[in-house]
């Protein structure tokens, strides 16, 4: 009996209630299946359709999106992009920086193909992937401006100097009892190392003296009747005065209110004064008098017997007044021009001035009728610009003036107390001391 045959008759066989008979058709049932190629093929077609169906519907479901995706050109293989636009107009610059960020989301299908042959079995899978693309835009953008200018400052009054740092309250306050009873013809002011004020006029024929906190002034020296220019004092504390009326120059021991005749008529020395005014005496006591009338300006040595010319003044000053010692330097010294517009530094024995000071950085432009004279610690010259009612300052190695105070009236005379607090002698008479910042 062939297999076949075998097999039909096993799937042919009644039940047995035997297990020889279980085991028996079990086998039987198996062949029969492998027989059954009818079986075998319509499982294939049924999966092998299946399959193919499926992959169809994937088709048609992710073709939209991927059309949607085209035509709103969502670029998949998109790179972060950064455009800079400078644009500069006038001092503006706008950056704007644009920052693209691709976000991809990627789903997966899978086919699954089985193919069996004879007593073989073949699985194939077929993957298929759809990428999906989100792009974000961030645009960012930064304006920066920028204003640049340029100022061209012309600085009149300030109160501060551009060499030092030095500032003065530009409203100043009447001092020394002359608020109400005020210098007739005042010339002079003074203050020594103790803050004492010391005063003149060609009126009042005596010096004057008050502390430089106090509200009354008290006489300093005898009346002589002299007409005093200027106030001067000596390293150890003597006080000098001219009297132009009477040509001749005093001196004053250290709180003595009389005093005794050095130059001029009247001393025993030989030459003679006509309208002495400015006087300056050096640390080495050698004193000099601006000889007016004469043109020039003359020194008495100490125990000299006769007056000297040291400088000839005619040719350059119209009218000598004040005289001032600069810093370290004996053998030059500075005088004014009551009558011109001019200061002068001049070496002695020189025909010619060596520095002079006339230009102002501020309108007027030049001095007018300067007057009295003082340095400051670091060697800067002041002067009182007398017809110009106004305090100017020439700092070390410059000759053009800054202007620091603005005075009400012509100031005939300046002085600093021991704070470096400026008072400006005018002439209505009054003390005003304008106070450092």
């Amino acid at each position: 009996m062939t297999l076949k045959q075998q097999s039909i008759n096993v799937c042919n066989e009644d039940d047995d209630d035997d297990q020889y008979s279980d085991t028996k058709r079990a086998a039987g049932y198996i062949l029969c299946c492998f027989e059954c190629k009818a079986c075998l093929v319509g499982l294939l077609i049924g999966a092998l359709v299946a399959s193919i169906g499926l992959a169809v519907i994937l088709t048609l479901w992710l073709k939209p999106l991927s059309t949607h995706n085209s035509q709103n050109g969502i670029n998949t293989n998109a790179q972060p992009a950064v455009t800079t636009t400078i644009t500069s107009t006038g001092t503006t610059v706008t950056t704007t920086t644009t920052t693209s960020t691709s976000t991809q989301t990627t789903t997966t299908s899978v086919t699954s193909a089985a193919t069996s042959t004879s007593v073989s079995t073949t699985s194939s899978t077929s993957t298929t992937t759809s990428v999906t693309t989100t792009s974000t835009a961030t645009t960012s953008t930064s304006t920066t401006t920028t204003t640049t200018s340029t100022a061209s400052t012309t600085t009149t009054t300030t109160g501060c100097t551009s060499c030092t740092n030095y500032c003065w309250n530009q409203t100043g306050i009447a001092v020394a009892g002359t608020s109400s009873s005020s210098i007739s013809n005042p010339t002079s002011i003074y203050i020594d190392s103790t803050d004492i004020i010391y005063l003149s006029g060609h009126n009042i024929g005596q010096v004057l003296m008050c502390p430089s906190n106090g509200t009354t002034t008290s006489a300093a020296t005898v009346i002589y009747g002299d007409h005093i220019d200027y106030i001067t004092f000596d390293k150890i504390g003597y006080m000098y005065t001219n009297d132009h009326a009477s040509d001749r120059v005093r001196n004053y021991a250290p709180g003595s209110p009389s005093g005794t005749i050095v130059a001029g008529t009247g001393s025993s020395v030989s030459g003679t004064l006509s309208h002495p005014t400015g006087i300056a005496i050096d640390d080495s006591f050698n004193l000099y008098i601006a000889d007016q009338s004469a043109t020039r300006v003359v020194q008495l040595a100490p125990n000299a017997s006769s007056l000297i010319t040291v400088i000839n003044t005619s040719s350059y000053v119209a009218r000598l007044s004040a005289l001032l010692l600069p810093h370290g330097t004996p053998n030059q010294i500075y005088m004014s021009d009551e009558s011109g517009n001019n200061v002068f530094l001049w070496i002695f024995g020189d025909s010619t001035p060596n520095v002079t000071y006339t230009n102002v950085i501020s309108s007027p432009l030049t001095l007018s009728n300067p007057r009295g004279m003082k340095r400051d610690p670091q060697g800067n010259l002041y002067v009182a610009d007398m017809s110009n009612s106004r305090i100017v300052m020439y700092c070390v190695n410059s000759t053009v003036g800054n202007v620091v105070i603005t005075t009400n009236y012509d100031p005939v005379d300046i002085a600093f107390d021991s704070h470096m607090n400026m008072y400006a002698f005018l002439a209505n008479g009054k003390v005003m001391k304008y106070e450092l910042l």
